[in-house]
């Protein structure tokens, strides 16, 4: 009996094993689903690109998860099936989706290789190369968003009531440094080892990410059977990981209750609109420095930059503080106030933007850093991948929507400016309506943060208090 629950304790001393394991993973796929960001130019001289067709490519990342609704699919598949076979089929997906769009730009192909005279018999408009980017980027979408809630739940559950928000945080961390070397590495490697060996090198960065979750399984599958063992010397049900037959059992009608939590739905609503009023901004901030604060492009892009290296350095501290101080949903009150205070400033007046990008660097680490560890407090674990599946559609279809919708409304409301008249420096783009609707979906997100308070104090969820910390 004591050699088995010395093992377990053992087994459960490797939890900041798992989390690098698991960080790695995500950090590698998500520098690949991001590796082309900072390509467009080189695919345009390279592929015969145009504006047109980047963005074709790129969409077809989040196709899947806004149209197939596929992240809530993955969610019902890993509380059923379990972590390490869903996670493990997620993973491959991924690297499968790598591996074609990374061969869509070999030479070998582009010069009549295997499918190209295939993709080239149909939709003639658009290039074999397009095409076959397109369809690995479908599955690197379809691999990664559901591994995305994958490695969510594995740390949950590894860190359950053990500085859960920190290592949820750090997580999140990695991924934003996944972000950050792919736009700003990317052009180099294409320099240094020329088009295919560059666009490949991004392709074995998977490869890197799917071998690190396999050491992962392997440390899970020892874990589960120490346990299991453990439990069968006690002769009583005890909590172990992934399969129905090893955690409490799925039940459909577990889902429902959840869907009908209102706290459930507020974190639902608030991730919704803080993250659609934040992630398209990154996209059109470095043209509204420009534009507004005639910024060169250069000053620009460094200055825009600062805001995800920020959330890697403050994220984690804003989340041992939940940990260990508790006050979440106070804190997305706060995070969702300090963004309304920036986008006023950036729309209505002309303050100098450093003072906005501090609100909005804050917001941004502040936000996540206290919601994703509540929704692991509000839902049960055997339900916990849908719920993170759900929230991810809702999240997908705010950012593909609101991706286009502000370039619409400047263009809408600056009749006449035109990129050749912007480059002569004889008009500039108008801002207001674009941060104007920003500053709505902040306005929104506060009174989801309001109504979560509210509704937190009345069902008595404990998200204001910390988490208890255990020793492992």
């Amino acid at each position: 009996m004591k050699s088995n629950k010395t093992a377990v304790s053992r087994m459960r001393s490797l939890k900041w094993v798992v989390l690098i394991l698991t960080g790695v993973t995500y950090l590698a796929l998500t520098l690949y689903s991001d590796y082309f960001d900072s390509l467009k130019e080189v695919l345009t001289s390279h592929l015969n690109f145009d504006s047109t067709d980047y963005g074709i490519f790129q969409s077809a990342y989040s196709f899947p998860n806004v149209f197939l609704a596929m992240t809530i699919f993955g969610g019902i598949a890993v509380d059923k099936l379990g972590i390490r076979l869903s996670g493990s089929i997620s993973v491959i997906l991924t690297l499968f989706g790598a591996l074609v769009a990374s061969y869509a730009t070999d030479s070998y192909f582009l010069n009549g290789g295997f499918l190209y005279h295939f993709l080239n018999s149909f939709l003639k408009n658009f290039s074999p190369a397009l095409k076959l980017m397109s369809i690995g980027f479908f599955f690197v979408g379809l691999g990664l968003e559901n591994a995305n809630l994958i490695i969510t739940k594995i740390i949950v559950r590894w860190f359950e009531g053990s500085e859960m928000a920190l290592a949820i945080s750090i997580n999140i961390s990695l991924a934003r440094l996944g972000t950050a070397i792919a736009i700003s590495l990317a052009p180099y490697f294409i320099t240094i080892f020329g088009f295919s060996m560059g666009i490949w090198l991004g392709f074995w960065m998977v490869v890197i990410g799917v071998i690190t979750f396999f050491i992962y399984v392997l440390i899970e599958t020892r874990r589960v059977k120490k346990e299991r063992a453990l439990r069968l010397n006690q002769k009583e049900e005890v909590k172990v990981d992934t399969k129905p037959e090893e955690d409490e059992t799925f039940r459909w009608r577990d889902v429902k209750k959840m869907l009908k939590n209102p706290s459930f739905i507020y974190i639902t609503l608030l991730c919704l609109t803080f993250y659609s009023a934040f992630i398209p901004f990154l996209k059109y901030a470095p043209d509204l420095l420009h534009n507004k604060f005639h910024f060169s492009l250069t000053q620009s892009g460094l200055f825009t930059s600062a805001l995800p290296i920020g959330t890697i350095i403050f994220g984690p501290l804003f989340a041992l503080f939940v940990d260990y101080k508790g006050k979440a949903v106070s804190l997305m009150i706060l995070g969702a106030i300090l963004m309304i205070l920036a986008y006023l400033f950036l729309g209505l007046t002309n303050f100098s933007p450093v003072v906005s990008f501090v609100c909005l660097g804050a917001a941004f680490s502040l936000v996540p850093a206290a919601m994703w560890p509540s929704v692991a407090r509000i839902s049960p674990l055997k339900t916990l991948g849908t719920a993170y599946g759900v929230i991810f559609f809702i999240q997908n279809f705010g950012l593909w929507l609101f991706s286009f919708l502000p370039g619409y409304i400047l263009d809408v409301t600056n009749p006449g400016v035109t990129p050749k008249l912007i480059a002569s420096g004889k008009a500039f783009y108008n801002y207001t309506w674009t941060i104007l609707i920003l500053l709505l979906l902040g306005v929104l997100g506060l009174i989801f943060a309001l109504l979560l308070y509210r509704t937190n104090k009345k069902n008595k969820h404990g998200l204001n208090k910390p988490i208890e910390v255990q020793g492992s």
